[in-house]
């Protein structure tokens, strides 16, 4: 609300402004609760690519104490199966690409309600801009959430079990935004790109909240690609991004690397993996 005028997200074709954003998030909120009966505590998840929908549901959970719930796209519907058998959430959101996998296993996950993540997606399922229209008013704050709410569900996968569900409050969420900003420096000017998953903290939690927290404007990729990457770190000047030493190593590996713009970025955040030195050594 700071800077309404802002760009807050890019994703493709969809840009949000700050003032947007805002408006969508507290509108979101409303729909969960008053249409879903979504209240403090309760599930929302949802399966799809890297959307600026993703953050958008992320924040309407906050604002009334739900639990956001964003599932692993690359699995199978039985592996999908046990995470939701296991939360139990009350809405899940679908983009049209998993729309056949979810159906295949609607049956399983009897007390869920289903939301098509875009307009041509099922029409036996509400939309979310649907959701987002119907809202009268929305829901600006609600007295009986707090930062130690429980916020972000993620499932994450043990080598000789089953995944185990890892939650974070709003707290932690709050705080690691404002550690990532004096780690990174992070700046309103700042244009950020992520193009790791948002189901996993690393593209919720390194630059994705953090760079909202900052008031910059979050550039995010639905899947990676190297030309599409360079593309983006080229048109849109951008000074901070996250990439996984496997991306790195395909970005190495393209001839765009020689030749590329790059003199807008200031930092790469990289981890989950071994990084070995030759490739910090080609990258400086």
């Amino acid at each position: 609300n700071f800077t309404p005028t802002r760009m807050a997200i890019r994703c493709g074709e969809v840009q949000l402004t700050y003032g947007e954003m805002a408006k969508d998030v507290s509108r979101l909120a409303q729909s969960l609760k008053s249409r879903f009966g979504v209240v403090r505590g309760d599930r929302v998840a949802l399966v799809a690519q890297n959307a600026a929908q993703s953050l958008v549901l992320a924040y309407a959970c906050a604002r009334i104490g739900a639990i956001y719930q964003p599932l692993n796209w690359r699995q199978a519907g039985p592996e999908h199966i046990y995470a939701l058998g296991d939360s139990n959430p009350k809405v899940l959101f679908i983009a049209n690409a998993f729309q056949d996998v979810i159906e295949s296993i609607v049956g399983d996950i009897p007390k869920t309600e289903f939301v098509a993540l875009e307009d041509t997606g099922n029409p036996d399922w509400p939309s979310y801009q649907s959701l987002i229209d119907e809202a009268s008013g929305g829901i600006e704050s609600d007295p009986e959430v707090s930062y130690d709410d429980s916020f972000l569900l993620c499932y994450t996968s043990g080598t000789t079990g089953r995944p185990k569900g890892a939650v974070l409050s709003q707290n932690a969420i709050l705080f690691n935004a404002a550690n990532s900003r004096h780690m990174h420096d992070l700046r309103r000017e700042d244009e950020i790109m992520v193009p790791i998953p948002l189901f996993h903290v690393g593209g919720m939690n390194i630059l994705g909240t953090p760079a909202l927290h900052a008031g910059a404007t979050v550039h995010l990729m639905p899947t990676f690609g190297v030309d599409e990457t360079f593309d983006i770190l080229e048109k849109n000047r951008i000074s901070l991004t996250v990439l996984v030493p496997a991306q790195l190593n395909a970005m190495l590996a393209s001839p765009r690397w020689q030749q590329a713009d790059l003199s807008a970025l200031r930092c790469i955040s990289t981890g989950s993996t071994m990084v070995p030195t030759p490739m910090l050594e080609k990258i400086h």
